[in-house]
């Protein structure tokens, strides 16, 4: 029953992983597909009306700065970046949801890889979307480490 448990649990934070990677493989996208100065045009003419309301507005003046200090490199990193990232997390979520004994340590070693850059990118600059994202991946990392260890007892699989 332990397992049964646990099971349940691992495939609901893969789920979620799911939409998370959906979301940045989306974004991604549309990255792709929308230049920096559209990204800025189109903030300045959604926060217009708040900056008029308050010109002093401090998410709203960030917002727009931000935009404006949008590179081509980096529009082009950063699109490049959710889509692989996402990508490559559906590859292993559907991996690990089939039971693929391969996909274990592979997606422990890419979780963890991906939990050590978000841990840099928080050092650098704090946000709480990073903050949620690796304590997610330490959950399906600690998850997938325990579903693994069952399927190799399960399937007396042993280490050479």
């Amino acid at each position: 029953m332990r397992f049964k448990t646990i099971d349940d649990l691992f495939k609901i934070t893969l789920i979620i992983k799911t939409f998370d990677s959906l979301i940045e493989v989306l974004a991604g996208i549309a990255l792709f597909l929308i230049n920096p100065n559209q990204i800025s045009n189109f903030l300045k003419t959604i926060l217009n009306y708040t900056l008029i309301k308050d010109p002093k507005d401090i998410l709203a003046n960030y917002l727009i700065a931000i935009s404006q200090k949008i590179t081509i490199s980096s529009h082009f990193f950063l699109s490049f970046y959710l889509l692989t990232h996402g990508v490559i997390k559906i590859f292993l979520i559907i991996a690990l949801l089939k039971r693929r004994l391969w996909a274990y340590p592979l997606a422990i070693a890419i979780f963890t890889f991906f939990a050590i850059y978000q841990i840099y990118i928080m050092i650098l600059g704090y946000t709480s979307y990073y903050l949620l994202l690796t304590i997610l991946d330490v959950i399906v990392i600690l998850l997938t480490l325990v579903e693994y260890g069952h399927l190799r007892r399960k399937y007396k699989i042993h280490n050479p």
